[in-house]
């Protein structure tokens, strides 16, 4: 039986406990922390006076080259990264490569594969021009919970069909 919400969780007997592993955060985010910068650009006098200080820590980076970062930082190879995610091989190659441009739920398949922490997950998407994932909305609150607690793609689509969720992107084949 399908639930219509996410809260309160199942009450069945085998279901399963989620540790909340240790995460490296990505050494590709670093400086001024976004609320900072947030509140300088408040206090900023004007413009020039706010960019003059910190136009260095503004990010302006493909989402390709992300990728290919968080993908070096691992140790992976994109034929790993297609073994992970069920993606259609060229479809995973043209992503890196920044030919294409692929929808939120391909992302965030990619970002489960390759076990990306939340902050990782969260800058993929603003690069690519999506929305964040938002723990106000049902389904986005269930992939937060998956990504901070380190789940796979497999134990993900059963907790999303188990709340009646839409499932992620299905596997290009």
């Amino acid at each position: 039986m399908k639930l219509k919400s996410f809260f309160p969780r199942p009450t069945k007997s085998s279901t399963t406990e989620y540790i909340n592993p240790p995460r490296k955060k990505s050494s590709l985010i670093r400086g001024t922390p976004s609320d900072a910068l947030h509140k300088q650009i408040k206090g900023a006098g004007s413009f020039s006076e706010f960019w003059e200080q910190h136009k260095k820590q503004i990010v302006h980076q493909p989402l390709s080259e992300y990728l290919c970062e968080l993908l070096d930082e691992r140790g992976l190879k994109r034929s790993e990264v297609v073994v992970r995610t069920g993606l259609d091989k060229a479809y995973v190659y043209q992503i890196f490569a920044g030919k294409k441009n692929p929808s939120r739920d391909k992302l965030i398949t990619i970002a489960l594969g390759m076990e990306f922490s939340e902050e990782e997950t969260q800058r993929m998407l603003q690069l690519s021009g999506h929305r964040e994932l938002w723990p106000k909305d049902e389904r986005d609150a269930l992939l937060l919970f998956a990504i901070q607690r380190g789940m796979s793609l497999e134990e993900v689509h059963t907790e999303l069909e188990r709340y009646g969720l839409d499932p992620l992107a299905t596997p290009i084949k």
